[in-house]
């Protein structure tokens, strides 16, 4: 509406007919940005082969915010993370960044009025804001990608004492990997209700959830490479 707006103000020419043509176009621009930012992300990443309207719906997180995080630039830094950390401890590099671009997709199905409210959340709104992980799992499975990668979605919330989103303890280290290099970015950029951390206060906190909250040799991995 905004871009429309200003096309009809630097034209000049305003009524019925000229403003529905100027809404039209400013929707053509806009998908067409949302499609560039999208496929930014993934070269910046180095992710390739990624669908089409995958690549838009990643685009859409450019517009997005979660808990004060640009979503997108988020998702870029924990793929990047998670690809130094794989390569660290000898996993498939590739699929990690993958993974990690992709493991807060499922955002985009959370209203603006959870992701963007200043301060914490109520119970009902945490349990909505949970149900990213599993409308990611479905929209990726949807669009055919490996089951690895859904599960990272799925899965980025665990912990290995069994008290993360699903209550799950056996999960892959590819979620492990991304749930540390989600933490970590978080702890390192701040976010709504908590500021950024310093480098010891980020130490401590990988130091102190090792093996209850974050796999030990990630954690170290983290810190080695890291801080």
């Amino acid at each position: 509406a905004r871009i429309a707006l200003e096309k009809l103000i630097l034209d000049g020419r305003i009524h019925p007919a000229r403003i529905e043509e100027m809404v039209e176009k400013a929707q053509r621009d806009v998908e067409a940005m949302i499609r560039e930012e999208g496929e930014a992300a993934a070269l910046e990443v180095g992710v390739h082969g990624i669908h089409p309207e995958l690549l838009r719906l990643l685009g859409r997180m450019k517009f997005r915010t979660s808990y004060g995080q640009n979503a997108l630039k988020h998702s870029i830094e924990v793929a990047q993370l998670s690809g130094l950390l794989a390569g660290e401890i000898g996993l498939d590099v590739r699929l990690a960044k993958r993974a990690g671009l992709l493991h807060d997709i499922g955002k985009l199905c959370i209203p603006d009025s959870i992701l963007q409210k200043p301060g914490r959340l109520t119970d009902e709104e945490y349990e909505t804001m949970k149900q990213h992980t599993s409308k990611g799992f479905c929209l990726l499975a949807q669009l055919g990608f490996p089951r690895e990668i859904c599960m990272v979605a799925l899965d980025h919330h665990e912990r290995l004492d069994g008290n993360g989103y699903g209550k799950k303890r056996d999960f892959s280290n590819f979620s492990k990997i991304v749930y540390v290099a989600d933490c970590f970015d978080v702890m390192s950029h701040g976010c709504m209700y908590q500021s950024p951390r310093t480098v010891d206060q980020i130490r401590s906190e990988l130091q102190r959830c090792s093996g209850t909250q974050f796999d030990p040799e990630i954690a170290e991995v983290c810190s080695v490479l890291f801080l």
